[in-house]
């Protein structure tokens, strides 16, 4: 799992990988305008099986409107969503 986007951002092998933890790095990431890399914790949040909250999807979105990315915003709009309302997997296509 090294150089994943989790390693990098300091989750370790025993840490719980949760809607707080990832919704936090991805927070850390819009901080350090690192949209690249929320959309990659997204992307592996969802690949792991754990849901999206209200937090999270603000948060990928303001690491989108800090980089002036509105296009890139608005598509992340567009992003299905399951059963409960939260997005479901295919992020990656968003970033080609």
């Amino acid at each position: 799992m090294a150089g994943t986007p989790l390693r990098m951002l300091g989750f370790h092998q025993h840490a719980e990988a949760n809607v707080i933890s990832f919704s936090a790095a991805i927070s850390a990431c819009e901080k350090g305008q690192q949209w690249e890399q929320a959309l990659q914790l997204l992307e592996t949040m969802l690949w792991l099986g754990v849901e999206a909250n209200i937090i999270t999807f603000n948060a990928v979105l303001s690491a989108l409107e800090k980089a002036a990315l509105w296009r890139l915003a608005l598509d992340f709009l567009e992003v299905p969503t399951g059963s409960r309302g939260f997005l479901t997997p295919g992020i990656h296509d968003m970033m080609t």
